[in-house]
């Protein structure tokens, strides 16, 4: 068999071969992740056959195995993206491409909630965006579903077209462009274009949806072409925040004001659902049923989580924002968090931030700023770009500030007292700040 007759038949596709059961196709990819690290499964195929795989996709001489056994391509990663684009031609609901520098999983979540009320929603597990990820979401996708929600993330020049083309969105958003990735792209305009890349994957009937309020917004709405388009924010015609008075948001859709209550008042929560509200118009679902039940939107796992734990004994509320770090925006919309949780103390440890090229010593500086204006009572830094942050802090004189996570030893634990609120967010991998959140949510 080869490759074209494969994806005339029905099959299961698996990429570990410890998952393979019988009958399956186990494709051995080789290539570069979205991490830049290497990877090459072709030392699997010989388990992954006698694990019952009817055959595997391979792009490499395997004399040991059967060439009955084998499907050999050019690129696997290339194979495992037209397997994907196989599958979503197969699914007969609306599919729904996210991308943005941040919001992208809060979005997804929020779409995913909202979205249940109106029918049966798969969605991006956890956050598989990449170009390794995506394939295995669309090749996982519930087909008797009536939405599919993909959210897709880039690094890299080019990324976001070969996506899109793969997951040929009916509804494609960009949530918002910040300056991230700079360690891979020369301006914010590049990220801007490539992110609007997105719109290529539409049909004809296609919508375009993005953030008004975003940076290069001109860049996003020129490459919008000749689709449909909602855009959302202050700056919109079509879905416009006039205001929020403590958890009301006013919006203007059509010059018709509508007041409608969020989870709680931040930035994420705002944008959130007007995002949610674009989607609905562009799916024709009834608003008025849509808008009582934004209050219920819970963030998505440590991107904000505010929750009550125990730790050694001592019960405390932690705002659990440690998933990435983001930029100077991301950070002040976690801070915010921070400071409406009701608690005594307020505690802060803040991980650097990543991937900021040029921008590195200027994001870091502003949440310096930010911080500094903020009545916080013990501050912890963590990696060695805060020391730009502290360089800030004036009004925070006892704050600590190490290189490593680990350098903390037991500082922030030894300090906690009934009804604190600690803070968490940073660079995931860099600052790894999330493993402590992890241990103390053990």
């Amino acid at each position: 068999m080869n490759f074209l007759e494969l994806l005339k038949t029905d099959f299961v596709i698996k990429t570990d071969s410890r998952d393979v059961e019988s009958g399956d196709i186990f494709l051995a990819l080789k290539g570069t992740r979205a991490d830049d690290e290497e990877m090459n499964s072709h030392s699997f195929v010989k388990q992954a056959i006698s694990n019952g795989a009817s055959y595997a996709i391979v792009s490499e001489d395997l004399p040991w195995i059967s060439d009955e056994k084998l499907i050999k391509v050019a690129d696997t990663f290339e194979a495992y993206a037209k397997i994907g684009n196989h599958f979503r031609k197969k699914f007969k609901g609306k599919v729904i491409g996210i991308t943005g520098s941040s919001g992208k999983t809060s979005t997804k979540e929020a779409l995913k909630q909202m979205l249940s009320h109106f029918g049966k929603v798969y969605a991006t597990p956890k956050n598989l965006n990449s170009q390794l990820g995506v394939p295995q979401v669309l090749c996982d996708i519930d087909m008797t579903a009536d939405f599919a929600i993909v959210e897709m993330g880039m690094s890299h020049v080019g990324e976001m077209q070969k996506l899109t083309e793969m997951v040929e969105p009916d509804i494609a958003i960009v949530t918002n462009v910040y300056p991230m990735h700079l360690d891979y792209f020369n301006s914010v305009e590049q990220i801007a274009f490539e992110k609007s890349q997105i719109f290529n994957g539409l049909s004809e009937n296609g919508v375009a949806i993005y953030n008004a309020d975003s940076l290069q917004v001109d860049v996003l709405k020129k490459n919008t072409r000749n689709h449909k388009t909602i855009s959302f924010g202050e700056k919109s015609r079509d879905i416009c925040l006039k205001k929020v008075d403590n958890t009301i948001s006013h919006i203007s859709i059509n010059k018709e004001i509508i007041q409608f209550a969020l989870p709680e008042d931040n930035i994420a929560f705002r944008y959130n659902s007007l995002a949610v509200i674009a989607v609905a118009m562009a799916l024709s679902l009834e608003l008025k049923k849509l808008f009582p039940l934004i209050k219920e939107i819970k963030p998505a796992d440590a991107r904000g989580t505010i929750m009550p734990i125990k730790y050694n004994g001592k019960r405390i509320t932690l705002v659990d924002d440690s998933y990435g770090g983001g930029h100077a925006v991301n950070m002040e919309i976690g801070l915010q968090r921070l400071m409406n949780a009701k608690g005594k103390r307020k505690i802060a440890v803040i991980g650097n931030m990543a991937e900021l090229g040029n921008q590195m010593k200027k994001q870091h500086k502003r949440v310096g700023k930010i911080l500094n204006n903020l009545k916080i009572d013990k501050i912890f830094l963590v990696g060695e770009p805060t020391k730009w942050i502290a360089d800030e802090l004036s009004n925070h004189k006892n704050f600590v500030r190490v290189e490593k996570l680990e350098e903390l030893g037991t500082q922030v634990e030894d300090m906690l007292k009934f009804g604190d609120v600690l803070f968490i967010k940073g660079a995931r991998y860099s600052s790894q700040v999330y493993k402590l959140a992890d241990k103390l949510k053990k």
